[in-house]
């Protein structure tokens, strides 16, 4: 049977004799809540494809709350795409390497359930898909990093679509620009799966939040709204083709007039 729980346990300061205080604990729940919510949301499309419940609760040894994954009635079943992007997203974390697509909203809440440990808590652990994470100041600081600087904006980069992964909800490709970046990470919604899978190897422009790192005029992410597929080169126009095609767009004019007016008219 498959496992979609997720564990989190936590020790209180060492003057509480381990036992945690009332708000750091409601304040830890609260956070794995958005964390939980937040990946649901990402590997079901937008809308929560899932609902979790309390299937465990324990006090000492240390504090322990578990969650179960539960697939709402009629929502695809993404269960297994959550815990194994949670796990390996803190696997990752915890091994310096921050995955670039993860968004700073969900990378300031991983961070933020590491942050107490040391003031308000003596100690706290994940255990998610068979990955036990500590969390700690390490942890957290490793976020932080990530996050340093980091600029967003709302645009669109052009490239070739390459290196696409749809395997449990991870929803991912990389473009490769003519001109600026060498490569640039993107994540999509489930309503964009039929384009991006029809783009492959193709030219394309994907529009959406571009992410920078600090110093860097080129996003090094996008967090996908659209896809526009160019046609292949082989069925672009050529000047040729583009020849007589719009025979009276000077008018009377010469041609050259039209030119040379226009041309006077931008200095």
């Amino acid at each position: 049977m498959a496992d979609y729980r997720i564990l989190l346990a936590v020790e209180g300061l060492f003057e509480d004799d381990g036992n945690v205080r009332l708000p750091a604990f409601i304040a830890e729940i609260n956070t794995l809540a958005r964390v939980v919510t937040k990946i649901d949301r990402r590997v079901s499309g937008g809308a929560s494809a899932n609902h979790f419940r309390i299937v465990g609760l324990s006090h000492s040894s240390p504090a322990a709350v578990e969650l179960e994954v539960c697939q709402n009635q009629g929502a695809p079943d993404t269960r297994a795409a959550l815990v194994h992007r949670f796990s390996d997203a803190i696997a990752a974390i915890s091994e310096g390497d921050v995955p670039e697509d993860l968004d700073r909203a969900l990378l300031q809440d991983l961070r933020n359930l590491a942050a107490p440990v040391g003031e308000k808590l003596g100690a706290a652990r994940l255990r998610v898909n068979g990955t036990a994470i500590e969390l700690n100041d390490v942890f957290a600081k490793k976020i932080e990093l990530s996050l340093a600087g980091e600029e967003f904006s709302f645009g669109s980069i052009d490239g070739r679509l390459e290196q696409i992964n749809i395997h449990e909800g991870a929803n991912r490709f990389s473009i490769y620009p003519e001109f600026g970046p060498n490569k640039v990470q993107c994540h999509f919604g489930s309503d964009l799966l039929d384009k991006a899978t029809a783009a492959v190897n193709r030219t394309v422009s994907v529009e959406g939040r571009l992410k920078y790192k600090p110093n860097d005029p080129f996003p090094y992410a996008v967090e996908v709204e659209d896809i526009d597929i160019f046609p292949p080169d082989d069925e672009m126009p050529t000047f040729e083709d583009l020849r007589g095609i719009a025979p009276n767009a000077t008018g009377d004019e010469l041609s050259e007039v039209f030119i040379a007016r226009m041309r006077d008219g931008w200095s």
